[in-house]
């Protein structure tokens, strides 16, 4: 993996996106006080290539007000669109809780809201529990892969994957074999699931899995270090354009696997020992990964972005 960039953009909460050598962030406003309404506009801002010292364009959107940062985006290339999503729905009863962002002619953005998830068969009891998106993802023919958890009791019950058509109907939902807590999930050239699954969460135990079309585990790989900074639903899995894995630890350290999960080999960013204060500025808080060009981006917690090329 060689390191192409490195660069401070100071940007502490938000989602990033990269799509056609362009660097989407969306930037929520931020409320100080806690108690009074957000006054700002949510912005789209547009950085080229990997200059993220200033942006070429700015688009307000203020249908996205009420979306917090807890949530992400996912870039579609085959539309040249975005998503965006957000862990839960801001208001009761569920609203919507992921929007398209789909381009205009003047250069501006169309804000469309999805229809709130609504399950087409009866074994998902919804209305006992509560759901919360882990991830979104789009596949390569445009449809969208969401995961997500169910809550009953403020105990886990299930993680669910449901594929999209773009305008948020779903397609078909399944149910993963093992109920834990998870990464993104990825889906393979030949339709399987493959996703982080932590496993122990007070010693950073993690296994990465393969799942068959049916959710039912086949494949795993079984970390060999602790991952202490594993952040449920954060992007830490990715496939390459041969369905190898590229999984980032949370910190600092890459794991790469082959499309079967065997261990090809392990790399480091950190260039030198940092002090410990300073560990935490290397938590993951973006990632976003093109497997056409085989680059990444990473954003850490202390705000400075890494750009990679991948050459494995």
């Amino acid at each position: 993996m060689e390191r192409i960039a490195r660069t401070e953009c100071l940007l502490l909460f938000g989602m990033f996106g990269r799509l056609h050598n362009k660097t989407y962030f969306i930037d929520l406003p931020s409320d100080d006080e806690g108690d009074e309404m957000w006054e700002e506009d949510t912005r789209l801002r547009v950085f080229d290539g990997q200059d993220l010292t200033h942006h070429i364009k700015e688009i307000s959107l203020p249908s996205l007000n009420e979306v917090n940062d807890e949530g992400g985006m996912a870039i579609c290339k085959w539309s040249n669109s975005l998503y965006v999503w957000q862990c839960a729905p801001s208001t009761f009863p569920p609203r919507s809780d992921i929007w398209h962002l789909v381009p205009k002619g003047d250069g501006g953005i169309e804000v469309l809201e999805w229809p709130a998830y609504d399950p087409s068969y009866d074994s998902l009891d919804f209305m006992s529990c509560d759901n919360f998106i882990n991830d979104l993802s789009v596949l390569d023919d445009g449809n969208v892969l969401v995961s997500r958890s169910l809550y009953c009791v403020d105990c886990m019950r299930d993680s669910v994957l449901s594929i999209h058509k773009p305008d948020g109907s779903a397609i078909r939902s399944i149910k993963l074999a093992y109920d834990a807590q998870l990464s993104n999930v990825t889906m393979k050239s030949n339709g399987n699931f493959v996703y982080a699954q932590l496993i122990d969460n007070h010693r950073g135990e993690c296994v990465i899995r393969e799942a068959d079309r049916d959710g039912k585990a086949f494949r795993c790989f079984h970390c060999f270090q602790r991952l202490l900074e594993f952040r449920v639903g954060h992007k830490h899995l990715f496939l390459d354009a041969y369905d190898r894995v590229i999984f980032h630890d949370g910190c600092y350290k890459f794991i790469f696997l082959d499309c079967e999960l065997n261990f090809l080999g392990q790399v480091e960013t950190l260039e030198m020992q940092v002090p410990l204060a300073r560990l935490d500025d290397n938590i993951l808080m973006f990632a976003d990964f093109d497997k056409d060009a085989n680059e990444m981006v990473v954003v850490h917690r202390s705000g400075e972005a890494l750009f990679l090329k991948l050459t494995i």
